[in-house]
């Protein structure tokens, strides 16, 4: 036996051992960096998908509940929409109260406003040429109409004309004609000398909603100035017979796109398209859906 074959491989040997090694691991990596940016792009995708999702089913939900409560297909004037055919806003600015600018119950409590008009935005990170969702939810409160807020009092006659009024617990219910109810919904008359409550002319019980008002809008970066990151937000107004908004809840972030539009159709039925895009680290995921404002089922 020799001594080169007694003691090892040459250092040939090793050199080509060491290349092919190099090779395979170079091979492996590239197949598992591969394997991990499928990964990562997958879940990409699916957390874009769950984030336009969730949004959407969100202002859905929000956007139903606010549809009118009235079994009625009568029309009347309302401060808020004009009868000029196409239903063109009157609305300047969306951050009043109930009180302020109040919406007619034969019609859903939405509007779709420039953001330019609503003075109780940032304006410093909001694009004045995008558009804010006005919502207001008429929950009815049943026996659970006690704690300060504005509520709104409907009854099987009644016109449909109710004048919301802020209830400020307790204390009873004033609207902006300065009318008073106390806890139990009595009517103790109106300070000007209005007329009472419709719920003295009729037989039926009147039923009783809380309003509660939200914008819901997209602002420029989501957690601090300048990372890039646009967001679509939603303030909320505080339950204070004076205009007070609060501070601002992401409702997600990466959204790019924002596009909101109100559509007229058959017999001045309206609807709500809206329509965005969620960006990730690799792709993005666009979602629609037209959202009717009809009557409550």
């Amino acid at each position: 036996m020799s001594w080169a074959k007694a003691n090892g491989f040459t250092l040939v040997e090793l050199l080509v051992a060491q290349a092919l090694g190099l090779a395979m691991m170079s091979a492996l990596v590239a197949s598992l960096s591969s394997l991990y940016k499928s990964v990562q792009v997958s879940a990409d995708a699916a957390e874009n998908s769950e984030t336009a999702y969730f949004l959407m089913d969100a202002l859905e939900q929000w956007l139903s509940d606010s549809r009118s409560p009235m079994l009625t297909t009568n029309r009347l004037s309302s401060p808020v929409w004009a009868e000029d055919g196409d239903e063109s806003m009157l609305i300047d600015d969306p951050c009043g109260t109930p009180l302020q600018l109040p919406f007619d119950f034969y019609r859903a409590g939405v509007a779709v406003v420039p953001a330019g008009n609503a003075s109780c935005l940032p304006s410093s990170s909001v694009d004045e040429s995008s558009m804010v969702l006005l919502v207001e939810r008429q929950v009815p409160c049943g026996e659970n109409c006690g704690h300060a807020g504005f509520y709104a009092e409907l009854s099987d006659c009644s016109s449909g004309h109710s004048r919301p009024k802020w209830r400020s617990g307790k204390e009873g219910m004033v609207d902006e004609a300065g009318g008073e109810k106390d806890a139990e919904g009595t009517d103790l008359g109106d300070v000007d000398g209005g007329s009472s409550s419709n719920s003295e002319t009729c037989d039926t019980e009147p039923q009783l909603f809380e309003l509660h008002r939200m914008l819901i809008y997209a602002r420029n970066y989501s957690r601090r100035r300048g990372d890039g990151v646009s967001a679509v937000m939603m303030s909320r107004l505080a339950t204070e017979p004076e205009p007070r908004w609060l501070r601002s809840d992401m409702l997600a972030s990466g959204v790019i796109e924002w596009d909101l539009r109100e559509q007229m159709g058959a017999n001045s039925s309206r609807a709500v398209t809206v329509g965005f895009s969620v960006k990730g680290k690799y792709q993005s995921t666009s979602v629609d859906r037209t959202i009717p404002l009809e009557l409550r089922p």
